[in-house]
Order: C-alpha cells, then sequence, then structure tokens
C-alpha cells in the first residue's frame, strides 16, 4: 500500500532553529558605554581589550601607550592617549598608578549613583547590575583577527599573533561594536573579512574558516597602498593543527662548494688538471675486445686521448 503525502500547504512548518543569542566566547561592552562614546570607536575597543584581559588576569591590567601602539601599528600616541582619557573621566575605567610601575586599569559597569561599579569575577554576570545592558563582542575580533598581548607591569608586553599582519584595527573592532548594537560604522576591512553587509554586524565564522579567509586573500584595505600578503604565523599553523616539518640537515643535498685560487696558480694547474680529468698519452691496460666472429680475435688496444 502506498502511504499517503499530505500536500504541502497542510505539511507542519519545519522546526526553526534560532542562532544563538550571542557568541559563546564575548566581551561584555555596556550598551551605555557604546552610546556615551560612539563618536570614538577607539575609546569602544580599548575597553573590550582591557574587558579580555581583565577576564584572564582577574585583576586590574598593567597597560602603557606604547602597548598599544605595537599591538595596533596603525595607531598613533596621541589617539591612545584621548581614548584612554575618555574612558577614565567617563568612569568606565578605574585607575591605579604606582611609582616604576605601569598605570593600571580595571574595567567597570559605568557609575550608578556617581560611583562606579567595577567589574568582580567571582560574582555572577561579572557584578552588572540588572538595569545595564550589555554587547557581547566576540573575542575573536581581538585574538584571531589581531593577536593575543600578554600584561607586564614593567617590562614590553609580548604579544603573539596568528597572522603575520593584524586583518582589523582596534578602531575597526570599535565600529563592528558600533554596527553591532544599531550604530552602523562599515569599514573596508569588516566588508572585506564580510563581518558587515547593507548595515549588519554579521556572526564570526570559526576560527578556522576566520584563519583560512584572512590568509588566502590580500590586504586591499586601501587602494593607493601596496598589497600586502598576510600569512600564518607557527602559531596560526599550530591552531589550525598544521604541524611544520623540521629543517632536514643532509649534507647530500648540499651544493658543492666554490673554492678560489689566485690568479698565479691558474696557468700552472690547467695542464695537469685537464691531463688528469680527460686522459693522458701513455697507454692504458684494456681488455681485448669481443671478436666479431668466431674465427676472429682482436689484439687491438685501446689508447688514452692525445
Amino acid at each position: 500500500m502506498l502511504a499517503h503525502t499530505a500536500p504541502a500547504a497542510d505539511r507542519p512548518p519545519a522546526p526553526f532553529h534560532a542562532a544563538p543569542s550571542h557568541p559563546s566566547n564575548y566581551c561584555p561592552v555596556p550598551q551605555r558605554l557604546i552610546t556615551d562614546v560612539h563618536d570614538n570607536p577607539l575609546a569602544i575597543s580599548l575597553y573590550a581589550l582591557l574587558g579580555r584581559l581583565y577576564f584572564v588576569v582577574q585583576e586590574p591590567i598593567p597597560l602603557s601607550v606604547p602597548d598599544v601602539l605595537r599591538y595596533d601599528p596603525t595607531l598613533s600616541r596621541g589617539a591612545v592617549i584621548r581614548a584612554l582619557k575618555r574612558l577614565v573621566d567617563g568612569g568606565w575605567l578605574l585607575v591605579t598608578t604606582r611609582r616604576g610601575h605601569k598605570t593600571r586599569y580595571a574595567p567597570t559597569w559605568g557609575r550608578i549613583k556617581g560611583i562606579s561599579q567595577p567589574w568582580h569575577i567571582g560574582q555572577p554576570c561579572m557584578g552588572r547590575p540588572r538595569h545595564v545592558d550589555r554587547l557581547p563582542l566576540d573575542r575573536s575580533l581581538l585574538d584571531i583577527c589581531m593577536g593575543k598581548i600578554t600584561p607586564h607591569p614593567t617590562e614590553t608586553a609580548p604579544i603573539t599573533r596568528y597572522i603575520t599582519t593584524p586583518a582589523l584595527s582596534l578602531a575597526d573592532i570599535g565600529c563592528y561594536a558600533l554596527t553591532l548594537a544599531g550604530l552602523p560604522h562599515e569599514t573596508p576591512a569588516l566588508r572585506w573579512l564580510g563581518l558587515v553587509r547593507d548595515g549588519q554586524a554579521r556572526p564570526l565564522p570559526s576560527d578556522a574558516r576566520l584563519l583560512a579567509i584572512i590568509s588566502q586573500r590580500p590586504l586591499t584595505l586601501d587602494e593607493s597602498e601596496e598589497l600586502r600578503d598576510t600569512e600564518l604565523t607557527t602559531s596560526g599553523a599550530r591552531k589550525l593543527g598544521m604541524v611544520s616539518m623540521p629543517a632536514q640537515n643532509d649534507e647530500s643535498g648540499r651544493a658543492q662548494p666554490l673554492f678560489f685560487v689566485p690568479p698565479g696558480m691558474i696557468g700552472s694547474m690547467i695542464g695537469a688538471m685537464i691531463g688528469a680529468m680527460i686522459g693522458s698519452p701513455e697507454e692504458v691496460p684494456a681488455e681485448p675486445i669481443a671478436a666479431a666472429s668466431p674465427q676472429t680475435r682482436s689484439d687491438v688496444r685501446l689508447t688514452g686521448i692525445t
């Protein structure tokens, strides 16, 4: 018996699986901060960077302006100083200073009744008040597209990258946050990576997919600049499971070295060298040549080339 198939119009709709409301790993950025500093995308991304580091260190972050400039070579010293001052004056960062050490910064949820509310690692939602909305900013924007910075209280902060050239700048990341918050700020780099389209922020692909996109396409962020190729670093290859083979130390594969002799010796050496290589006038004993027929036998001996 044939099974009865219901018409398409009578079939129940397929279950809809909604996309997750936020990425699995993200940096929370207060919505009010984005509104407060919407004219300074760098300030937004610096807050996200300090928040990302706060998750790791779990205490105020030592960070200097030169550290930020090394992390994002496209920035100027003045732009970094102004962005940090904007965050401090707005109550979004708490500052701790100590002689001989870098300035330390701790992110806050903003001022509530005139008092800044700092993050608390051990509390639910990092101590965020219920009425404070936050924007989940994907950590891969920093970790994958730019790199990881390890804070140090006195020395230069080490930076490791998965790619040789950052695919985004801190300003690009701030513009992505603005677009995610409904304030479109598209940049060539965000469009190139496919992270914004038609004024809408798009979710980031997996880390492996993102690295593949970055490493396989030239950076053409500015048509006036020369094309720059971005390649995977050793850390990037390791993250993708690509194990590089160690260089072989095989002497047989090397070319023979060249030797140089004084010009005066060349004339006296040519004759002896040529004679040794192509033959000598002396007769060289040789085995008899096979006979051409059973009745004949050749006893002719070969001589060297003269």
